[in-house]
C-alpha cells in the first residue's frame, strides 16, 4: 500500500525502503505528487549513497547500494514534466 495521508507520506519521505521495495515504485504510485515522488527519491539516493560509502569502509551490512535504481527512477520522473 502507497503512502497517502502527510504522515505516511513523511515517514516514506524519512524511510524509503520501508515502504517501498523498488524506486520505479515511488514513480508509478498514483496518491503521491510529483513533489512528493522526488522528495521520497531524494531521500532514497542519499541514504544509499551512504551506504555505498560504508560499504567502502567495510562497514555495511551486506545489503547493496541502490544508487543506480533510485537515479534512473529519478531521471525518469524528471524527464516525465509536464
Amino acid at each position: 500500500m502507497f503512502p497517502t495521508g502527510r504522515q505516511q507520506v513523511k515517514e516514506a519521505i524519512d524511510n524509503p525502503t520501508k515502504i517501498f521495495t523498488d524506486p520505479m515504485e515511488v514513480v508509478k504510485a498514483d496518491g503521491l505528487s510529483r513533489k512528493d515522488k522526488l522528495k521520497i527519491l531524494e531521500s532514497w539516493e542519499q541514504e544509499a549513497r551512504l551506504l555505498q560509502i560504508a560499504t567502502g569502509e567495510n562497514m555495511s551490512g551486506g545489503e547493496p547500494s541502490r544508487i543506480e535504481d533510485v537515479r534512473k527512477a529519478i531521471d525518469s520522473l524528471v524527464g516525465n514534466q509536464s
